[in-house]
């Protein structure tokens, strides 16, 4: 039984350090995989609004088809025109196939996160007041330099003579030589031992590799700050764009939706032609589209940015 042995004080305290560490670990596992979610939520949402502006542009078409009928009948109007809307109505027919087989797909994968099945768009609210603290991923770092430190501690108090408590109970049997009789004999030994082992070029070997470890752990900490640090910048500097980007966004869906009403009169009176007039029907859903590509990519740079300072996601997205 040791009485005293210096480096099973510096294990215990390096195990206290490492255990923190796996529980930092484990954080970042968990906000990792939230902020996947919120990142494939997003896109579902992104793709279930794509193909409600599809379905829009296909209706909008449907009607101005329905609208020139009469026209095409009585000759006023090419049937050329008509066929040609029939045929972007088929084009968007497969686009809006394409679509749901990645929606199914999405839909798996969330499945896969949460054990959920969508059927319907999710709506995100966001709290976008992120709490700036210090960056979750330098916790385990710092854990394990602090672990590391012990290491070298560890290694030099192998120097330290080590004092061990050793008891010893024997029992021996035998046959005397004279007359044959079994013996039993019982006997013990008990001592304080002191071992100090003074000349060990391993030990100083281990005092090296410790302090190399060490160094590693330090400029792991020092490169993941600067990466770190760019990546708020980057991620800040896009958020800011990307406000601006929705606000113009919404501005222009406002402007197409009135430019194709514009647009439905004068095919209807014959003094657009079917290609011109398509095209107003596509940048009104193009311009859908990509607002709702600019929400999805606000969402997963906040979940991002929240990732990184390690606030709770549950807090930041309802």
């Amino acid at each position: 039984m040791p009485v005293f042995v210096k480096n099973i004080y510096d294990t215990k305290n390096k195990m206290s350090h490492l255990l923190n560490a796996t529980k930092y670990k484990a954080k970042i596992n968990l906000l990792k995989r939230e902020s996947l979610l919120i990142t494939v939520l997003s896109k579902y949402n992104y793709l279930i609004k794509l193909k409600n502006a599809l379905n829009d542009e296909k209706n909008s078409i449907q009607t101005t088809l329905d609208a020139i009928k009469v026209g095409v009948n009585v000759g006023r109007i090419p049937a050329f025109n008509a066929l040609r809307l029939k045929d972007a109505l088929n084009q968007i027919n497969i686009k809006i196939s394409g679509l749901n087989m990645q929606i199914d797909e999405i839909i798996s994968e969330i499945y896969q996160l949460t054990k959920i099945k969508l059927n319907k768009p999710l709506p995100i609210e966001i709290d976008s007041n992120i709490n700036k603290q210090s960056f979750l991923a330098l916790k385990p770092l710092k854990e394990n330099l602090k672990a590391s430190e012990y290491d070298i501690k560890t290694a030099k108090d192998s120097f330290w003579p080590k004092l061990m408590l050793q008891i010893k109970g024997f029992r021996a049997f035998a046959n005397a030589y004279n007359n044959d009789e079994h013996l039993a004999l019982n006997y013990a030994s008990a001592g304080i031992y002191l071992n100090w082992n003074i000349f060990n070029k391993k030990n100083s070997a281990e005092i090296q590799k410790a302090k190399i470890d060490k160094l590693k752990n330090a400029l792991t900490i020092q490169k993941t700050i600067k990466d770190l640090n760019a990546n708020v910048l980057k991620i800040i500097s896009s958020l800011k764009e990307i406000k601006k980007s929705i606000s113009l966004a919404q501005n222009s869906i406002s402007l197409r939706n009135e430019l194709l009403k514009g647009a439905k009169v004068a095919f209807k009176l014959n003094r657009m032609t079917v290609d011109d007039y398509l095209k107003y029907e596509d940048n009104l859903a193009l311009a859908k589209a990509n607002l709702a590509n600019l929400i999805a990519n606000k969402n997963t740079l906040i979940a991002n940015l929240a990732f990184i300072y390690g606030n709770n996601l549950e807090r930041i997205f309802k």
